[in-house]
């Protein structure tokens, strides 16, 4: 991607996104880039003024997938995968993955 991008320095790598948020508000940096989901989490709730201006195109291969984090024997897994398998049998998931994390989102592919 850096050979795409051509910037003029290297560019900074964080280990979270809250040091991501961080380094953007304090001028340390002028742009972050990340995933979709993700931008479009910090845009609408983290970042006051922020604007997406693009994406970059994704060329194929395997799909990408998204998954749910919880501690080990949690008492809340049979209750998030009830509620998975409702939203995916009336067609909910679907459409929440083809508005919020596809690239028919509404944000433009970047191009060279």
């Amino acid at each position: 991607m850096l050979d795409q991008l051509q910037p003029s320095r290297r560019p900074s790598v964080f280990n979270t996104t809250k040091d991501e948020v961080n380094a953007l508000k304090n001028g340390q940096i002028d742009a972050i880039v990340t995933d979709l989901p993700t931008v479009f989490y910090l845009a609408g709730a983290e970042v006051e003024n922020a604007k997406i201006i693009g994406q970059f195109g994704y060329a194929g291969g395997t799909p990408e997938e998204f998954g749910l984090l919880l501690p080990k024997n949690s008492g809340y897994t049979s209750c998030v995968n009830q509620a998975l398998n409702a939203l995916k049998a009336d067609g909910t998931l679907a459409g929440l993955t083809s508005q919020w994390l596809s690239a028919s989102a509404n944000v433009p592919e970047l191009k060279r």
